[in-house]
C-alpha cells in the first residue's frame, strides 16, 4: 500500500503544475480549451477553437490564459 500512496502523491503533485480540465490556452497552434491531461506523459488534450480539431501536446508548450 506504501508504494500506492507514493504513486497516488505524485500524480497528485504532477497534476497541479499542468493546466486543468476546462481551461483555456494559448498554444502554437491558437488558442483552445483542455479537454484531458496525460499526468504520467505530462501531455495535454486540447480542443482547438478555429480549427476545431484536438491536438496533444506537451504540457510545455501550453500556457493557461489568465
Amino acid at each position: 500500500m506504501c508504494c500506492l500512496k507514493y504513486e497516488h502523491d505524485q500524480y497528485e503533485s504532477g497534476k497541479q503544475e499542468m493546466p486543468k480540465v476546462g481551461s483555456i490556452v494559448i498554444t502554437s497552434y491558437g488558442n483552445g480549451k483542455v479537454i484531458g491531461l496525460n499526468v504520467e506523459q505530462r501531455t495535454v488534450k486540447v480542443q482547438l477553437f478555429e480549427q476545431g480539431k484536438v491536438e496533444i501536446l506537451s504540457c510545455d508548450d501550453v500556457v493557461e490564459q489568465d
